[in-house]
């Protein structure tokens, strides 16, 4: 389980795999996949911890919602970069999730958006 996991993950196999299903589904995207170079001129927010504790929740449907607000899948460099899982230990002002986007416009929508609702319940 999941040591075939890591040995998939750390061989590049699944990389791969997701480079194959990119190209199929039409996309422009330049491979293969440079993560730094895809994320250079995008904006970015780090998302921290409000409290020390422990995951206890994780709202997938806000994570959904907030990536589509960011530009999400239209648009490459649109997403999110979840830094912790349910059950993990967190401390006050660790960065727990980092929001990216193409323009400062669609990254302040997000911003607000995370005043509404709560992506991580923390106890």
């Amino acid at each position: 389980g999941l040591e075939r996991a890591r040995e998939i993950l750390e061989s590049k196999k699944a990389l791969r795999k997701m480079e194959e299903i990119i190209l199929a589904q039409g996309s422009k995207i330049e491979l293969p996949i440079d993560a730094e170079k895809l994320l250079e001129g995008s904006f970015s927010f780090d998302v921290r911890a409000k409290k020390t504790g422990r995951v206890k929740f994780v709202n997938n449907l806000a994570l959904t919602e907030m990536a589509r607000i960011l530009g999400a899948p239209l648009d490459e460099v649109a997403g999110l970069d979840i830094r912790c899982r349910l059950n993990d230990s967190v401390e006050k002002g660790e960065s727990i999730l980092t929001l990216y986007a193409a323009s400062p416009d669609r990254l302040g929508l997000a911003k607000k958006d995370l005043q509404r609702i709560e992506i991580f319940t923390i106890s």
